[in-house]
């Protein structure tokens, strides 16, 4: 591993072997990392393409997740506080200041 007998372009040469061998074995593990039979597509209750969206039928009626009502709830409280803050007293202390001045006109 020392560098005594070896011209620059060896040592270049071996430097580069070793970032290739490096970047190589990155690559393999990564990719055994995420080649999971998951990720492939072959899980045990995949079906065959039938032609409808996500492989649902349209005719029949889906049921609920749990997600799904705490998730409405949010968003319809978060919509309703945005509508009633726009019509919430204005108490800044520059609104008072400027009804004063209004007033002494």
């Amino acid at each position: 591993r020392g560098s005594e007998g070896r011209s620059p372009a060896d040592m270049q040469r071996l430097q580069v072997g070793r970032t290739v061998h490096r970047c190589l074995v990155r690559a393999a593990a990564v990719r055994a990392f995420h080649a999971t039979p998951k990720t492939r597509g072959s899980e045990a209750g995949s079906d065959e393409p039938n032609g409808w969206l996500f492989g649902k039928d349209p005719s029949k009626k889906s049921e609920s997740e749990g997600w799904e009502f705490p998730y409405y709830v949010a968003v319809g409280a978060s919509v309703l506080t945005a509508v009633l803050m726009q019509y919430r007293p204005q108490t800044s202390l520059k609104v008072w200041a400027y009804e004063q001045a209004q007033k002494e006109k």
